[in-house]
């Protein structure tokens, strides 16, 4: 998720190779934990992407996933609620 421009939902779940309620159940822990969140795809309104927010690219950076550069060129958003 940290990686590019966020992945959509279905893209995760088949480059996971899981189930898409698979996925949803993983990425509504990590929402509620508020290291990644769901946007709508302004392409295609019936997809959803995932951006991992602040707190997630420190938590990444902080256990070594990714080099500092790494999570700053993923551009990750603060953590707001979506209007």
């Amino acid at each position: 998720i940290a990686a590019g421009d966020g992945p959509r939902v279905s893209d995760l779940a088949q480059a996971l190779r899981v189930t898409p309620p698979t996925i949803t159940t993983v990425l509504d822990r990590l929402v509620d934990h508020g290291l990644v969140r769901r946007e709508d795809d302004l392409r295609d309104r019936r997809q959803v992407i995932t951006r991992v927010t602040s707190e997630g690219a420190a938590l990444l950076s902080r256990l070594g996933v990714y080099s500092s550069a790494e999570v700053a060129a993923s551009q990750p958003i603060p953590r707001e609620p979506v209007k």
